[in-house]
Formats: structure tokens, sequence, C-alpha cells
């Protein structure tokens, strides 16, 4: 099957999600600019969703009925029979922190959010103070730092 296939199935069933669910959303990132006369490749389809906290569960329980899996359990994850290996949340977030773009920033609180009571954090920390010497910086752990600190309020 076709790439550009593969897209307008996956947007065709998740517009059948928002319009069950009643949610405005829209598609962003490397779609929209394919859309807009930007031709590139991309397997992957950025959509934002004004979603109410209420609405978060019942959300959830609508993409999986659409057949989405919208929050990996599994480490490696199993992809039409393949298992991919997936990074770890401490490792993903040393990268994240690495980038340092506002999106990877935003990366790096959802990951907390969503883990932060199994996260080593010792870990974390010891290898951003490590890359901080080995790269002569000082501004690798602060990022985190301020990541952690606004979760946990």
């Amino acid at each position: 099957m076709s790439n550009r296939r593969e897209v307008a199935e996956l947007l065709q069933a998740m517009a059948a999600v928002m319009s069950e669910c009643g949610l405005r959303w829209y598609l962003f990132g490397a779609q929209a600019a394919i859309i807009w006369g930007s031709p590139r490749l991309s397997a992957d389809a950025d959509i934002t969703a004004k979603l109410e906290p209420a609405a978060v569960d019942p959300f959830i329980e609508t993409m999986r009925r659409h057949g989405f899996d919208p929050v990996p359990r599994d480490p490696n994850v199993d992809v039409n029979g393949t298992s991919i290996p997936v990074i770890s949340p401490e490792d993903l977030i040393i990268t994240k922190v690495l980038a340092g773009r506002p999106k990877d920033i935003e990366d790096i609180r959802g990951v907390i959010h969503e883990k932060k009571t199994s996260l080593d954090v010792h870990r974390i920390r010891t290898i951003l103070d490590l890359l901080e010497q080995a790269l002569s910086q000082s501004d690798l752990l602060p990022v985190f730092e301020k990541a952690w600190g606004e979760e946990s309020q």
C-alpha cells in the first residue's frame, strides 16, 4: 500500500474519531506542508485537537474502538508482526534536552507527566551532568530541572 493511501486512511479514521467525539481539530506538520505545496516524504500525521480534561478517557476509548492504540504500554511496539524497540523514557528525555527546541521541551514535559513516578531521575541527572562536562556547557540540567519542577506543581 502506498504511503499516500495509508495517510489518507489514517486521516479518515481520525476524522471519524473526532466527529464521534465532537472535537475541533486540524492537521499540521509535514502532511499540511505537503497539502500546501512543499513536497516531501513523511509517514506521520500531526493532529491538534481541542480536548477538555474530562473528555480524555472517552476520547481514548473512542480511538481504541476505531483501531488506534493511543498509549503503547510495552517498550517494544508490535507493528504488523514486527517488534520495534523504543528508546527508554529517560534516554528520550536526555535526547530531547540536547535538541532543545520548544517542541522537544513539550515532549519532555509530557514524558515526565506520564512516567514521573517510574523515571530514573538520578540517571537522567547524571548523564546530563556528564554531557555538560563533555560539551563544556551548563545549560542542559537546568532545562530538565525546569520541566521536572513544572510537573511537580
